[in-house]
């Protein structure tokens, strides 16, 4: 895998996809080669529901909670949920966000929001871009206590089957099945302070992910999840009061990329990589997967 930023490219043509995989392929060219990229997912969280079924991204939750399977996107208060700025801090685009938040209290809690599975069977890359925000994660109390808490991306290329996202999830495979880390945040590099209620649009961070799949066993069953570890919530389990654990995440696109000259596959370009990017090796442009998470 590896993590890399690209130039500006020109585009040539936008081709529109049939609905079932939301949205449109956009044809560029970088050099001689020409970069084809379609969207696998395009979210802002602008509504009320995030398995709303009649919106075309197909999202499922999936909650531990201290042990306990949940099949759904929220439990005993836990939950991932869309919350407006009227509720909680201002979105990183539009009105609403998506927030993770545990119970208060000492039980250990990890939520999944788990996409569809997509056939990536002709593409060499996914780009994988969002902002995100952390609430007080591994605060003193949590460390002394030897609580990880995380926000965190996983991809799996497994069958649908090993991974756990046949048509009913299945909870064994979801937390022992071929799934890799590919994005981290512990919450050290947020803004001290930000509690749910007081963040504005410029404390959002932005997450740029290239990972290269062309060495992936299943590339016609990728599917990835967003994650999050905490111990805690709002403060006496009420939305009306602050967090003391939890995270947010908004603005999210995943694509789908392959390379062609004349209408035949091709590697994609050499490019240089951007130390400043995280788990990247400068040397090789080689992604360094976070591989020592329990879930």
């Amino acid at each position: 895998m590896k993590n890399t930023t690209k130039g500006s490219l020109l585009l040539v043509s936008l081709l529109v996809l049939p609905a079932c995989e939301v949205s449109e392929e956009l044809v560029q060219m970088e050099g001689s080669v020409q970069k084809i990229t379609r969207v696998m997912v395009k979210d802002s969280f602008e509504r009320d529901s995030i398995t709303d079924s009649a919106n075309s991204i197909h999202w499922r939750g999936f909650i531990w909670d201290w042990g306990t399977p949940i099949i759904g996107t929220s439990g005993r208060d836990v939950a991932a949920v869309i919350v407006g700025k009227d509720s909680l801090g201002e979105a990183s685009d539009g009105e609403k966000a998506l927030y993770f938040y545990g119970r208060q209290g000492t039980s250990v809690h990890d939520i999944f929001l788990i996409t569809q599975t997509f056939d990536l069977s002709d593409a060499a890359e996914v780009e994988l871009s969002f902002d995100y925000l952390t609430f007080m994660l591994n605060d003193a109390a949590d460390v002394a206590d030897g609580v990880n808490e995380y926000l965190k991306v996983d991809v799996c290329s497994g069958t649908t089957s090993s991974c756990g996202v046949d048509q009913d999830l299945n909870a064994t495979q979801l937390k022992t099945g071929p799934w890799q880390t590919v994005f981290l945040s512990d919450g050290s590099e947020m803004p001290s302070g930000l509690n749910g209620k007081n963040h504005l649009k410029s404390d959002w961070k932005r997450a740029n992910i290239s990972l290269d799949i062309s060495q992936f066993e299943q590339k016609s069953h990728f599917t990835f999840r967003l994650a999050a570890k905490m111990r805690d919530g709002f403060v006496g389990d009420k939305m009306s009061k602050a967090m003391e654990d939890g995270a947010a995440v908004d603005n999210i696109t995943a694509l789908a990329v392959k390379y062609e000259i004349d209408g035949i596959p091709v590697d994609p370009p050499t490019e240089e990589c951007d130390p400043e990017l995280p788990f990247t090796d400068p040397q090789s442009c080689d992604y360094i997967p976070v591989v020592d998470i329990e879930v």
